[in-house]
């Protein structure tokens, strides 16, 4: 937490958690404190301090994020890129019993 909080990539840093897993004073300095209910309902229980971030920063970020994603969202669709980056089409997992 420490290491994204010098990154400068958000303008605010929040993390969210189930109800009562973390106590806001546990939390880093500048960050901010979501609980997240069985409902699926969120209180802010700790406000964030806003952080100096530029648009690059912000922008890397978010690609970061998309290119972890990736890989998941394709094996969900029955997509699969090789090593040189061709692509083949396999049968989409089977969703599980409910």
């Amino acid at each position: 937490m420490e290491r994204l909080s010098r990154a400068g990539v958000a303008d605010f840093l929040y993390l969210a958690v189930p109800e009562n897993l973390i106590a806001p004073e546990e939390l880093f300095d500048g960050w901010g404190l979501w609980y997240v209910t069985p409902e699926l309902t969120v209180r802010e229980v700790k406000p964030a301090v806003r952080q100096d971030c530029d648009e690059l920063s912000r922008r890397h970020l978010v690609q970061n994020i998309g290119q972890a994603a990736l890989n998941s969202v394709l094996f969900a669709q029955g997509v699969r890129l090789d090593g040189m980056g061709a692509v083949h089409f396999t049968r989409p997992p089977r969703r599980r019993r409910q």
